[in-house]
């Protein structure tokens, strides 16, 4: 059985250790946080997700901690290390100083690094020539809700050293397409984001313009459209959220104002934001004194409300003195989870007075 380790336990991180032993290999998940790591030595559930199961991940994933992390103590050195930290944006672009430091810890202990964290277009030369050499690249697309489905696809992008890559693919048994270059990869997985969310500003844009001259616009029409799949595009909805869409749209928009090109990137950002202030205040304007919630999450089949759309209307909703109360817990106590007195409902059926939905 080959071995694996996977560095950073968050969403992207479990997800890739499950399904790399769900094929078989000896995976170790290293983490440096003490509270997640205090949880997964319960072995407890960090997140939800679909066809996610956290007893089978616990019965094939050893759980250590980062500083133990000492290849060649178990006298197996060359391992590949999968590195799935978490890189913020920076003013100049991603912060990859942790990644670099833990490249160069990989490269010390006679392991590969591959790298699964996001890092933007045009800094991978610069991360390479930091370090003085180049190294392997294995961006995610893996989409909440359906990460276990996607990391089995055969759209497994790679770029770096040919042997190495080579070499990765059999151990992990997937098909891997080889990108040419590096940048050209990050650039694909930055703009693949960013045109998601460019997607869903353009088609919750539309039933508001036709709204200010008196157009009527059915949600219900378009998946019968054909040609383009134009059906797809049209149909509006919730503001985008989550991670990764907002994150690589600023990381987009920063560098039009750079170029000092007109910026529609910023205007997507800027519009989802006004979309969410524009919900609150429909819903204060009621008069309502109490509502409740069916539905955080920034997207069904998960628990995660980072940027969730859903839950930045209920902080205004409570800001101006409205109740809010957490009708199916997805919250994680951030509101009250008592259900007694509810006026009104948003994004769930409700014997109160008022429903509202994005």
């Amino acid at each position: 059985m080959s071995n694996i380790n996977v560095f950073g336990a968050g969403y992207i991180g479990c997800v890739t250790a499950f399904c790399l032993g769900e094929l078989g290999l000896n995976v170790t998940l290293f983490e440096r946080d003490k509270k997640k790591l205090e949880l997964l030595k319960n072995e407890e559930p960090i997140f939800f997700e679909r066809a996610f199961n956290w007893d089978e991940f616990y019965s094939f994933v050893t759980v250590k901690n980062i500083e133990e992390y000492k290849s060649n103590s178990d006298g197996q050195p060359g391992s590949f290390c999968l590195l799935c930290v978490n890189v913020e944006l920076s003013e100049d672009g991603y912060d990859f100083k942790k990644v670099s430091e833990l490249i160069k810890d990989v490269r010390l202990n006679g392991d590969t690094p591959v790298l699964r964290s996001t890092i933007g277009p045009g800094e991978v030369d610069i991360l390479s020539e930091e370090l003085g050499f180049e190294f392997l690249i294995w961006p995610e697309f893996l989409r909440e809700g359906s990460a276990i489905y996607d990391f089995k696809k055969d759209d497994n992008f790679i770029s770096g050293p040919i042997l190495q890559a080579e070499k990765l693919e059999n151990i992990v048994g997937l098909p891997f397409i080889h990108a040419p270059n590096a940048e050209t990869l990050c650039a694909l997985k930055t703009m693949s984001n960013a045109f998601r969310a460019l997607k869903v500003s353009f088609a919750n844009s539309v039933p508001e313009l036709f709204k200010q001259i008196d157009v009527e616009w059915f949600n219900a029409y378009f998946p019968q459209l054909r040609g383009n799949g134009d059906g797809l595009y049209l149909k509006s909805g919730a503001p985008f959220g989550g991670y990764c869409l907002p994150k690589e749209l600023e990381y987009i928009s920063s560098k039009m104002e750079k170029i000092e090109q007109s910026n529609f990137y910023a205007a997507s950002l800027a519009f989802n934001e006004e979309q969410i202030l524009r919900k609150a205040n429909e819903i204060i304007s009621t008069g309502i004194k109490s509502l409740v919630v069916y539905g955080f999450n920034f997207k069904e089949g998960t628990d995660d409300i980072r940027n969730s759309p859903t839950f930045k209307v209920a902080m205004l909703l409570q800001k101006a003195g409205i109740c809010v109360y957490d009708g199916d817990g997805s919250s994680k106590n951030t509101f009250h989870n008592s259900l007694g007195g509810e006026e009104a409902s948003f994004g769930g059926s409700s014997d109160g007075k008022n429903s509202f939905n994005w």
